[in-house]
């Protein structure tokens, strides 16, 4: 743990998860060749990604920021960002591959969650 100025706290850890069909779908729905509103199964280039995530357990670095406010006695905001961008690299083992699931992504390398794409779009 690192203490920074104004109360701040920064603190490195680690968070462990595995991907599922779910995530796959939700998180990288790019992955999936669609036509028109009906599914129609994957794209033969994107496969390989599907099936090299699919099950994987990935460990990522985090960091977390902790702000604490001496007047409430408390912590008053928490940031936390994780480096999603290094953990795919080393499982995918090229820049390609993982610029091609972060693109379209609905979630950002630190971990951050997109808009939602609307139905027009």
């Amino acid at each position: 743990m690192e203490e920074q100025p104004f109360g701040a706290l920064v603190a490195t850890a680690s968070f462990s998860f595995t991907i599922t069909e779910t995530s796959l779908r939700h998180v990288f729905p790019h992955l999936l060749a669609t036509s028109g509103a009906e599914h129609t199964g994957f794209g033969t280039e994107h496969a390989m990604l599907w099936t090299r995530l699919l099950g994987r357990r990935l460990d990522c670095r985090c960091s977390l920021r902790f702000q604490w406010d001496d007047s409430a006695g408390r912590v008053t905001q928490l940031d936390w960002k994780m480096d999603l961008l290094t953990t795919l690299l080393r499982v995918l083992g090229n820049l390609e591959d993982v610029n091609y699931l972060l693109e379209k992504a609905l979630i950002t390398p630190t971990n951050l969650i997109k808009d939602l794409p609307t139905k027009a779009e």
